[in-house]
């Protein structure tokens, strides 16, 4: 049984405690993606192509747009903590940029790391908590993991994007919510299906379908932390026909209902 204890978000960061024991589907976020275990089971995720164990002694820092599942292999749940982190902030915070696409770190957890994640998992449960004091601890946590990754460095100008990919990333980022068929993507650039698939797949490392969906799951997110529509008109905004639908699709790629997400939810 799976359950969220908390969310704190605050751009550039979201962080989110919870215990979960169920699998999560194949997914990717905009975001650097950072899981750690804190207690319970360890367990196993696929990233990119690259199989992950989360252990007490290891986490995962997952580049922006890396496809990652849990692959829910393990008997019992685990208590985690996960980061998410805008690349611009990480760049101009930490000076770490990434070449793209990229592979998963496993940094080890230092006695540092094991006390700054005392602190901010009591920060995040605990309402009266200063918000200073969150981001301090918060902006130390994340720098004394990045500083042990070895992710490769670079920057996404590295790679030579076709303009046409680059139109149709436009166009996705102005209303993921609004492609329904990546055939239509395609042909609204001038390309061929196959050839879309492939220069897309080469410029970020994934496919369209999912790069639409990671937008989509970020648009839900922050309509249900930041503002009062109820479950049925975001599901309706999404372009979902039925909020069933909404809420099956938003599980499957978060580990918890929307209405979990919104309820644990502290904007700061």
């Amino acid at each position: 049984m799976s359950g969220l204890i908390g969310v704190l978000q605050e751009a550039p960061l979201r962080l989110a405690l919870f215990d979960i024991a169920d699998s999560v589907c194949e997914h990717a976020h905009p975001q650097f993606h950072v899981l750690i275990k804190l207690s319970g089971d360890d367990r196993t995720f696929s990233v990119g192509d690259e199989i992950c164990h989360l252990t007490d002694d290891k986490t995962i820092v997952i580049p922006p747009w890396l496809p990652h599942a849990d692959l829910g292999e393990s008997e019992g749940s685990t208590l985690m903590l996960a980061f998410y982190a805008e690349p611009r902030w990480i760049e101009s915070q930490f000076g770490l940029h990434i070449r793209f696409p990229s592979a998963a770190s496993q940094p080890v957890i230092t006695g540092q790391v094991r006390r700054l994640l005392s602190q901010v998992s009591t920060f995040i449960t605990d309402a009266s908590a200063s918000r200073d004091d969150i981001w301090d601890t918060t902006v130390q946590l994340m720098g004394s993991l990045l500083r042990h990754t070895n992710l490769r460095s670079g920057k996404l100008s590295d790679v030579a994007i076709d303009f046409r990919i680059r139109r149709a990333i436009s166009l996705i980022h102005g209303q993921p919510h609004g492609i329904k068929r990546m055939d239509n993507l395609a042909k609204a650039v001038g390309m061929s299906r196959s050839h879309f698939y492939a220069q897309f797949h080469k410029a970020t490392g994934i496919p369209p379908r999912i790069y639409v969906e990671g937008l989509m799951i970020e648009q839900a997110i922050h309509r249900l932390v930041d503002s009062r529509q109820s479950i049925k008109d975001i599901s309706d905004d999404l372009g979902y026909s039925a909020q069933s639908h909404f809420c099956r699709f938003f599980r499957s790629k978060v580990g918890f209902p929307p209405s979990s997400f919104r309820q644990f939810a502290i904007n700061a």
